[in-house]
Order: C-alpha cells, then sequence, then structure tokens
C-alpha cells in the first residue's frame, strides 16, 4: 500500500487513474445508496406556497443567465410545522436555452388538490424534505453510469 500512494503522490499514470476509477466508483454507490434510502421516506402532504424557475448566479447577459428549480412548501409532522425549499436530490443547473430540463423536472411533483402537494420527509429529522425522490429507473440509470464510467476509467490503464 506503501508503494501505490508514493507512486500516487508522484503522479504515476497507473495510479492516479486506479484513485480515479475507485473514487468514481464509492461516489457512484454512495449516491445509489442515499437513493435507495430516501425511497423508503413516508410522505405527507404539504401546502404549496409557490415554485418555478430561479435565476443562479450573476450574469445579466440573457444567454449567461444559469436557472435552478425553486419551491416553497409547508408541512406538518407530528404536530410540528416545517417549511421545505428542497425539490429533488438530483440538483440541476441549467443554462437559459435548456431551462425545459427543469421544466420537466418539476412535472415529478405530484400535486393533491388545488393548493397541496405530495412531500417526502427524513423520519429522524423531517425538516429534511423533497418533493421528488428518485425512480428506480433514475436509479438504474445511475448505476449503470457509475458502472460504465468506473470502467472506462479503469480501462485507461
Amino acid at each position: 500500500m506503501g508503494a501505490f500512494i508514493e507512486d500516487l503522490m508522484a503522479g504515476e499514470r497507473s495510479a492516479v487513474i486506479t484513485t480515479a476509477a475507485a473514487y468514481c466508483l464509492i461516489m457512484g454507490t454512495y449516491s445509489i445508496v442515499v437513493c435507495l434510502c430516501l425511497r423508503s421516506w413516508p410522505s405527507t402532504v404539504a401546502k404549496w406556497n409557490h415554485s418555478g424557475l430561479a435565476r443562479f448566479g450573476s450574469s445579466n447577459e440573457v444567454s449567461e443567465q444559469e436557472y435552478h428549480a425553486d419551491a416553497s412548501y409547508t408541512f406538518e409532522v407530528d404536530g410540528q410545522t416545517y417549511e421545505g425549499n428542497r425539490v429533488s436530490p438530483m440538483i440541476i443547473i441549467a443554462s437559459h436555452n435548456a431551462r425545459f430540463i427543469l421544466q420537466r423536472q418539476m412535472r415529478g411533483i405530484i400535486p393533491v388538490g388545488e393548493d397541496s402537494v405530495k412531500v417526502f420527509y427524513k423520519p429522524s429529522n423531517p425538516k429534511k424534505s423533497y418533493l421528488i425522490i428518485p425512480s428506480m429507473r433514475t436509479i438504474g440509470t445511475l448505476a449503470a453510469v457509475t458502472i460504465g464510467f468506473t470502467v472506462i476509467i479503469y480501462g485507461a490503464i
């Protein structure tokens, strides 16, 4: 192990690539586990305050503006009221021309009545909540990308 660390510190190509592949595999696996845990979170009905797209960054040029999904909702768990603003654990920043991606993401929010939505919250910490949780299709795609990138990176040795 000491020789590997020495090679890594020296910038040895195979050590750097092996480390990058391991990092990709570890982070991808962690993300998959988190997504699977989110699927077990309970849900409740939240009062819909607002939603839409918000500007991200400070550019005044329309072509350089970026956006993210924005929402505000209020819900109650065990008599305690919480305010949330997280749309999804998949944070997407889109350019002005790619705002349609965010609009498509927002379609994943489940309405309940006219001014309410379904919200998923962490049982041990209800103030952590999301309006959208990852689907099994999303988790499968994440697994495929993780394995694919790991194989491609490791194959570069």
